[in-house]
């Protein structure tokens, strides 16, 4: 297993899934934000979650009567990636 001084940290395994994001998206989402962040030690790996919105909309009823009605809201959507904390090359993405 990697020392500290060898294993990414936690910024670059952000800016890695990042990365591995848009090379398999491209910049046509909205919304892309960093969702959560954890080391998995016995594996070796960095799981990182990025969310967006991927463009559906869903329809939603609002409870106030003045406010009452249908409105769109987009669905959000994630992707977990899974890096080699060594390198930050992509293992899987889920």
């Amino acid at each position: 297993m990697p020392d500290e001084k060898q294993r990414l940290s936690g910024k670059q395994a952000v800016d890695a899934a990042f990365a591995q994001f848009h090379s398999f998206f491209g910049d046509d989402v909205d919304a892309l934000m960093l969702e959560g962040i954890e080391y998995l030690d016995v594996e070796g790996q960095w799981k990182v979650v990025l969310g967006f919105d991927g463009g559906r909309l869903r329809r939603t009823r609002r409870g106030v009567k003045q406010l009452q009605g249908v409105m769109l809201e987009p669905i959000r959507e994630s992707r977990t990636f899974y890096l080699r904390a060594d390198d930050g090359s992509l293992v899987r993405m889920a």
